[in-house]
């Protein structure tokens, strides 16, 4: 069985899609909703759950290694990302119901309707050097307190603050690796303090190093 995720993954606004092989991953979560459409099992921290199924945001989990999958990382912000939380059952990880995805998935996503101060907020943590801006910085640019709008990300994201910062400065790494930045550069790029910051990053939240991603997987923007 194959090591190396060597297959092809594809960037359109909102979300990242992936088909190919699947190689070794650990145990890791992020604040993507994420849809296994094919592949074999599931682990996570309770047991095994089957394919095709979804993961919510923040639920541990690992891919069991096969010869093809497709996978689906879907930025919880998005129209899409926030219709399929609401129609998603509450479990964080299970079997994808039937029909639920009659949705051409690779087509562009606008940023769904959200609460004024959260869209504020969401747009100065987004971009280009992501990580080095803070939460505070966001709330004030928003017009709320700090706790108010961690409120309002918990209710309508289903993540913390943090952790869909770290998702977008994690995807704009991805993309700098895609167009052959170096690792280094991608990092600086996404505001992570070194390389070895979006090393650790990256392992904890996908599962995958920088060095994994570029030596295995064919990276495009676009749908």
């Amino acid at each position: 069985m194959t090591k190396a995720w060597n297959g092809e993954s594809r960037f359109a606004v909102g979300r990242i899609h992936y088909r190919g092989p699947s190689g070794d991953n650990a145990m890791h979560r992020h604040a993507a909703l994420q849809l296994v459409l094919e592949g074999k099992s599931i682990r996570f921290e309770n047991g095994r759950c089957e394919v095709p199924s979804y993961i919510r945001p923040m639920a541990a989990h690992q891919l069991e290694r096969a010869e093809h999958v497709e996978l689906l990382l879907i930025e919880p912000s998005s129209r899409f990302g926030q219709t399929l939380l609401n129609s998603l059952p509450a479990k964080p990880i299970g079997a994808l119901p039937r029909g639920i995805l009659p949705i051409d998935h690779d087509g562009d996503d606008p940023v769904a309707p959200l609460p004024k101060p959260l869209v504020s907020a969401l747009d100065h943590l987004s971009g280009e050097g992501a990580m080095q801006r803070t939460i505070g910085e966001a709330a004030k640019a928003a017009g709320v307190s700090v706790s108010r709008l961690r409120a309002i990300a918990n209710g309508a994201l289903g993540v913390s603050l943090s952790r869909w910062r770290l998702w977008q400065a994690l995807q704009t790494a991805l993309q700098h690796l895609a167009e052959g930045d170096s690792v280094a550069i991608a990092a600086f790029a996404a505001g992570f303090s070194d390389q070895a910051h979006l090393t650790r990053s990256m392992k904890v939240t996908l599962g995958l190093t920088p060095g994994a991603v570029l030596a295995g997987v064919g990276l495009r923007e676009g749908s």
